[in-house]
């Protein structure tokens, strides 16, 4: 075994280094792809001054969190001149944990509230876009991987229309979607197989929808047949029916936010916004977690992308609109702030106690703030 001399720095390097403790399925990442040289990845830290900095891989984020330690780690480097020389270039006595955490796409909506795309704004003066957002704003201000921000961006429905990112209106969605079903029925074509460009131009002529969205709405609810910006004569469309039908069901179910709706109401309107044809697509489990029921028979629009982010605030929200909920209740409404099942669970007992009625569990507010 090698020996060295160890000896201390003739200046104080303190502070230089920082430790990282990797999580085993991160250290997997790397060392499974050491030494392929055809994978590409990266780390990237991401956060401003007025955020705890996270860690992102290219799918996953990671909170970073600093832990003081009862003893410190030297770090010994080479002497230049010696190899047989150490020399303590710094004493560590912190190390910075990771933990996955939920990306902060909520942001999202924030940054690009003025560049809402609509009927009536979608062109603008040149001189105002000069204020937007691009993608590469957004992505250096969301702390959120790559795959999470395209993800989020999706489901947001948020175009991407000459270099600048514009969240399509509701209403605007709805509409493009009930023509494009129409359409669809006029045309004959089968909804595994559509194709593309006959859809696309009778949408922009008769309607005047335009290319670039419509595609980009095709590609949201289904799969294309090629890269957008490779559309030929031969290109088809897979539509998704099931996503197509719930977002025409939240279009309809957001106009009852305020007033209630009996179940069997809004059923029928959806059904009838959706044709003969794709009517049999409506069923009230797409819409979980977009509404809650105020008695057996009625419902009202109540969505988790409009609750609060933080956990004691979301909480809050939840228990002022209903007193207590069972499980399946309460579980959409926790999806977008939890990671997966055990993380929803240590939250229900932080903020919540159960209550066993009748033998059926319920969840209320815990008094006096959360618990545990």
């Amino acid at each position: 075994m090698p020996t060295f001399n160890i000896s201390f720095p003739s200046r104080s390097d303190e502070g230089k280094y920082k430790l990282l403790e990797l999580p085993k399925e991160l250290v997997a990442l790397i060392e499974s792809n050491i030494d392929d040289n055809s994978y590409v990845w990266s780390l990237s830290i991401r956060g401003t001054g007025e955020d705890d900095a996270v860690l992102c891989t290219g799918e996953k984020t990671y909170l970073m969190k600093a832990v003081t330690l009862s003893n410190a780690y030297c770090i010994l480097t080479p002497s230049q001149e010696d190899g047989r020389e150490a020399v303590i270039s710094d004493t560590v006595k912190q190390i910075v944990e990771l933990s996955p955490t939920i990306p902060k796409t909520f942001k999202i909506k924030v940054l690009l509230r003025d560049q809402i795309y609509e009927e009536g704004r979608e062109e603008v003066d040149s001189e105002v876009q000069t204020k937007w957002k691009s993608h590469s704003d957004v992505r250096r201000a969301i702390q959120a991987s790559d795959k999470e921000l395209e993800q989020a961006l999706r489901s947001k429905r948020i175009l991407n229309l000459n270099g600048y990112l514009r969240p399509l209106a509701p209403s605007y969605l709805n509409t493009a979607l009930e023509l494009m079903l129409n359409t669809l029925v006029s045309l004959n074509a089968p909804k595994d197989s559509v194709p593309v460009v006959d859809l696309v131009e009778v949408l922009q002529s008769d309607h005047d929808i335009s290319r670039d969205v419509m595609l980009q709405i095709m590609a949201w609810f289904g799969e294309l047949g090629d890269a957008l910006n490779s559309i030929s004569q031969t290109t088809t469309w897979k539509m998704d029916v099931h996503a197509v039908a719930r977002q025409i069901g939240l279009g309809i179910l957001s106009r009852y936010r305020e007033a209630s709706i009996t179940t069997s109401e809004f059923t029928s309107q959806w059904r009838t916004a959706l044709g003969d044809s794709f009517e049999a697509a409506a069923d009230l489990a797409l819409l979980k977690g977009n509404y809650i029921r105020l008695q057996a028979t009625t419902l009202k629009y109540f969505s988790a992308e409009d609750l609060p982010a933080t956990p004691q605030e979301r909480f809050a929200d939840l228990f002022l609109t209903k007193s207590s909920w069972e499980l399946d209740e309460i579980t959409p409404f926790l999806e977008d702030i939890a990671t997966d099942n055990k993380e929803r669970d240590k939250l229900l007992m932080k903020y919540t106690r159960s209550v066993d009625r009748n033998g059926t569990v319920t969840y209320v507010s815990a008094r006096g703030g959360p618990t545990g």
